[in-house]
């Protein structure tokens, strides 16, 4: 870059400038003391210093005098030279439409694709999350590794006041419980169902959230009875939504049910949140340090860890808190609980638990293919200017004549890059912003923090960046080539032909653009055959023609009976409504969601010892199995069966398996919660994968409304989702029906959540799906630019040599001899290419084993069809060039 610039090496020679400059004034001055006042000369050359005083410090000041007038004037001449040259860059670049056009496209689409992903990245994965202190904001959790390997489960209320009082390492901690809240409708509002969050007073210290309006909960608030809330604040959206914004809202009654109604105490900050949480009604969480512990771990917690404490720190001291709770309460945690599930603390970072490993992983990923495909669409516009540096050769050589150093041809060539990169970085913002809608509208609404996600200036500032980056690397390429051709100026340059550098640059960023598309297409490949074998996956289930919706019934069918007899009544009046074929209702959708266990035994020990453990459980009604075309073994439930008391239970294969083993389960006797409720195993299903198509099947067990009349306080399913299977009846048609149906029964009850069952199964593969579509859009415009790359190379080239191939025509060389060694050239550079391409792709791929289903990283099919993709492409690319070349007339090529 020195020699470059030419930037001034060791020495100054302005220092002995003025030292000769001084020198002069004092050798004046001696002269005259010699000859006034009669000194001999050191007499006058010690005088003269002392009357001219701190010889030194005039120096010093003088120079940097001198250095600033210098620095000054540079300035000037660097910003007059930049305002010139850029004038001149724009008039050049106006001149050549084409390649500027062209030239700043490509680059635009390279950044505009890499900021979009960017800005997903950064507000998703790079950015802590909006509160204060969020760097010590941790989650806990505990872990049972033996009762389910991998999932973790939440904490109890004990362990909130227990580790509240004994850790040492959090200065405060929260708890909340997410729910639904019915709002019955009014003159203006249709009845609704809204979300709900239970929330700790320490919530809103924690978190940093004061109320807009009124008070937030407090510690007395938490002490009210169980079930009795009373107070409630509302978020800011529900304010304005629901109530216009009534300044005057707090003190006024939200009525949540028949008779039940909350004092509305404050109205939330907009944007306020917890994570990964959306709820419009914040009630109080009932917590009374009175209360005994239990061994009850469904509440999700949050602590904040007091200032120079790590996350693993606070896992250490957690643990063995913990460990003195255990040991304080026996009873709570006995010995066989633990030994039988593993327990163990969790602690972890706040935004890690909330984005989640495997969102990570899948952004960065799809980062990274962007990322590549920013560096094909470089190299691109890297081989247009090396293409231009040869046309320009005889205009640089006539500048460099005429007196252009290298400093000067270095700030040309930089203004017109940057000016074209510039250019590019604003039309790439534009373009991320579009895009960036396009990919929120695909992403799948369970991935967090989507709400925050604009184009904003840290992105700017990427593109922005990532256009200057490259537009210094584009600036410094012809550098290289900037020194005086003399060969350019004779005869006007005519049959000039390119160095072998800069064409082997070319053949080079070609082969690098193969390569980089192979691991892209690979990429993407992997994750198309991934997604094709889990949609190949059979649910257990049949989702077509299956629609769902919830159905909220008042508070005053919390009495099982009543709330079975009500949906006896409506399920077989849905059954009556022409064209539905079954109904029934279940309380968990499959695919729905996650799946949380509780404890159980059964009749017989395994071959493990194993007599129960924490299971996932469900509840059905009668036409379930049915309507989702779920294949069994026994007899299905009946209404009759129900009401007659005999609590007729289902299983699953898995279930049935690890328990009974080779043995048939029906008959067999299942105990939820506790021994009362002991019932009959009448039916056992085939494998379920109710927790997601790439996991495995389900080990579950789907109970009855009612239980037997040993179990009167048995009481589920007062909530269901209603499942209806109607072929041949559009929703349009069947929803009204319904809900026509179900004002008749109960005029009070609710309708939400409608959606076919078939939209649930997608929305469970959302993600790979999401992840998938953008890789295969990554990967068609790495194709596509990778295509315009060896166009341009081959193209080029058949350009360099028409005089050769007109001789070779004229010697006789047949048209297809011409064809074939063209399209060979394009063949050579892409087979090297596509060979290194694989070779990344093995290594590269690796990373997305993880995220694959029943698909290797290296599967011998994906690699061979990008390989014949891209060969394909190649000979494409390269068949115009081949038309030209066969076409060249051979006394023309040889006159040029």
């Amino acid at each position: 870059m020195r020699r470059v610039f030419r930037i001034p090496g060791g020495g100054r020679p302005a220092d002995r400038a003025l030292d000769d400059e001084l020198r002069f004034h004092l050798d004046g001055r001696v002269e005259e003391l010699m000859q006034a006042e009669g000194l001999s000369r050191d007499e006058a050359e010690r005088e003269a210093r002392r009357r001219f005083g701190d010889y030194e410090a005039y120096r010093r000041q003088a120079r940097a005098i001198d250095d600033d007038m210098l620095r000054r004037r540079n300035r000037m001449e660097m910003f007059d030279a930049i305002a010139r040259e850029t004038r001149h860059a724009a008039r050049s670049l106006g001149r050549a439409p084409s390649f500027s056009l062209i030239a700043a496209l490509t680059l635009a689409l390279g950044l505009g694709a890499a900021t979009t992903i960017f800005t997903l990245l950064d507000r998703v994965v790079i950015r802590p999350l909006p509160y204060p202190h969020a760097d010590r904001l941790v989650h806990l959790g505990t872990l049972w590794p033996k009762v389910k390997e991998g999932e973790e489960y939440m904490l109890s209320r004990g362990q909130y006041f227990y580790f509240k009082k004994n850790s040492r390492v959090l200065a405060d901690i929260a708890m909340y419980d997410e729910d639904m809240l019915v709002v019955p409708g009014d003159a203006s509002h249709p009845a609704e169902r809204v979300p709900e969050v239970d929330v700790s007073a320490s919530v809103f210290r924690l978190l940093g959230i004061r109320p807009e309006l009124g008070r937030a909960i407090s510690e007395d608030d938490e002490r009210l009875p169980n079930g009795d809330p009373h107070y409630a604040l509302i978020s800011h959206g529900y304010w304005l939504r629901r109530f216009g914004g009534d300044p005057h809202i707090v003190g006024k009654r939200l009525m949540t049910g028949d008779t039940t109604t909350l004092e509305i105490i404050g109205v939330l900050p907009a944007g306020a949140t917890i994570p990964d949480v959306k709820a419009d009604v914040w009630i109080r969480e009932h917590l009374n340090p009175d209360d005994p512990p239990v061994n009850n771990h469904t509440h999700p917690a949050i602590g904040l860890i007091k200032p120079g404490i790590t996350v693993a720190a606070a896992l250490a001291d957690i643990k063995l808190v913990q460990q003195r709770m255990q040991e304080e309460y026996p009873t709570v945690y006995r010995k066989a609980f633990l030994d039988r599930s593993g327990f163990a603390m969790n602690v972890t970072s706040l935004r890690d638990h909330v984005v989640g490993a495997s969102i990570v992983r899948r952004l960065w990923l799809i980062f990274g293919a962007v990322a590549f495909v920013l560096l094909i669409a470089a190299a691109n516009v890297a081989n247009l200017f090396l293409v231009r540096i040869d046309a320009r050769r005889r205009e640089v050589a006539v500048r460099t004549a005429l007196g252009a150093d290298r400093a000067h041809m270095a700030i040309h060539y930089l203004t017109e890059s940057i000016l074209l990169a510039v250019a590019a970085g604003i039309a790439a913002i534009a373009i991320a912003a579009i895009l960036l809608h396009v990919v929120l509208a695909i992403a799948p609404q369970t991935l967090p923090r989507l709400a925050e996600v604009a184009v904003d200036s840290r992105g700017v500032a990427f593109c922005l960046g990532s256009a200057l980056a490259f537009g210094i690397v584009l600036g410094v390429l012809p550098l290289g080539a900037a020194k005086l051709d003399v060969s350019s100026l004779r005869d006007g340059g005519r049959g000039l032909t390119s160095s072998k550098s800069r064409e082997t640059a070319r053949r080079g960023l070609v082969l690098a653009q193969v390569a980089l598309a192979v691991v892209l297409l690979a990429g993407a490949g992997l994750m198309a055959e991934s997604f094709a074998k889990l949609r190949r996956v059979h649910p257990g289930f049949d989702p077509s023609g299956v629609e769902t919706m919830s159905i909220i019934l008042p508070r005053g069918y919390r009495v099982p009976q009543q709330a079975e007899t009500f949906w006896h009544s409506f399920i077989t009046r849905v059954g009556a409504i022409p064209g539905v074929v079954h109904a029934g209702a279940v309380d968990q959708l499959p695919l729905s969601g996650g799946w949380g266990c509780s404890g159980l035994t059964v009749d017989v020990t395994n071959s493990l010892g194993e007599s129960g453990n924490c299971m996932p459980m469900g509840v059905i009604t009668p036409g379930y199995l049915e309507t989702m075309g779920i294949k069994f073994q026994g007899t299905a439930p009946t209404w009759e069966s129900l009401e007659a008391r005999t609590a007729p239970t289902v299983v699953t294969t898995a279930f049935a398996k690890r328990f009974w083993e080779d043995r048939s389960a029906l008959g067999h006797i299942v105990k939820p919660f506790n021994a009362t409720n002991a019932f009959p195993v009448v039916a056992v299903t085939e494998d379920l994968r109710s927790n997601g198509l790439q996991n495995p099947p389900i080990q579950e067990v789907l109970l009855p409304m009612l239980g037997t009349a040993a179990s009167p306080d048995w009481n589920v399913g007062s909530d269901l989702t209603l499942v209806v299977k109607a072929p041949g009846v559009s929703t349009s048609a069947l929803v009204p029906a319904i809900r026509a149906m179900l004002a008749q029964v109960e005029p009070k009850a609710i309708v939400a959540d409608v959606q076919p069952m078939e939209l649930v199964v997608a929305k469970s593969m959302a993600q790979t799906s999401f992840t998938m579509l953008l890789m295969l859009i990554a990967a068609a415009i790495a194709l596509a630019l990778s295509a315009v790359g060896i166009y341009g190379v081959i193209a080029y080239v058949v350009g360099q040599r028409r005089s050769e191939i007109g001789i070779r025509i004229a010697l006789g060389a047949q048209l297809g001899a011409v064809t074939r060694l063209v399209v060979g050239q394009s063949l050579a550079i892409v087979a090297a290419g596509v060979a290194l391409g694989i070779v990344c792709a093995l290594a590269g791929t690796r990373l997305l084993r993880s995220l694959l289903f029943d698909v290797s990283p290296s599967d011998p099919f994906v690699l061979a069809a990008t390989a014949l993709v891209l060969l394909v492409v190649a000979v494409l690319a390269s068949a115009a060039p081949a038309r030209r070349a066969a076409k060249i007339d051979p006394v023309e090529a040889m006159r040029e």
